[in-house]
């Protein structure tokens, strides 16, 4: 039963974003022969489906049916869909950031990566290359209460908690701490999602 829900709601959801998932399987074709003997195709493929459906989701939102009884998880899951594919699709543009010369590839793994850092291994994208420690806000907490924190690059149980929340798209966005330019600002998941699907051209 489980098993037939799921493969429904991803045949549904290619249906329904049929041009998007068109397109993914466009720059699976244009980009998977960098590795020509490899699963680098269908890689691109996968991450596209996990778009379509995180897509549909999207769509779907507003604050009012949030509040509804049967939708009070779904943007847990929506948040656990936007990171599988910020990790998939982050792995996809470090092999391509390797073996092609176009900024507009570089960026696209620039923003998955300071994304997917702080997932993953909990601490900041090139903290290394940080000259001192950091001195940062937590978010607020229900009270609307923070508290200053420091983030040091020398600390070995360093750790770090990026805030994430929902555009008014109903995307999963994320605060992310960018060292090398030493700006903090908000990277939406459908905006990069954009920006790959604008790499046909």
């Amino acid at each position: 039963m489980i098993t037939d829900l799921i493969t429904a709601a991803l045949d549904h959801s290619r249906s329904q974003q049929h041009e998007i998932h068109s397109n993914w399987v466009k720059l699976s074709i244009k980009y998977g022969s960098v590795l020509p003997e490899s699963l680098l195709m269908f890689s691109f493929q996968r991450m596209g489906q996990v778009d379509c459906l995180i897509r549909c989701m999207e769509e779907e939102f507003s604050p009012e049916s949030s509040q509804r009884p049967e939708r009070v998880m779904a943007g847990q899951y929506k948040l656990y869909l936007s990171e599988i594919w910020i990790t998939g699709t982050y792995d996809i543009f470090r092999i391509l950031k390797s073996r092609e010369d176009d900024s507009r590839v570089s960026l696209i793994e620039k923003e998955l990566k300071l994304i997917r850092i702080p997932l993953s291994k909990h601490q900041i994208a090139n903290d290394k290359k940080l000259t001192g420690p950091l001195q940062m806000e937590t978010s607020p907490d229900k009270d609307g209460n923070s508290k200053k924190v420091e983030y040091s690059p020398d600390d070995p149980v360093r750790s770090h908690i990026m805030p994430m929340g929902l555009s008014e798209s109903g995307s999963c966005m994320w605060h992310v701490v960018d060292v090398k330019s030493k700006n903090s600002y908000w990277l939406e998941r459908r905006g990069i999602s954009d920006k790959i699907l604008n790499l046909i051209d």
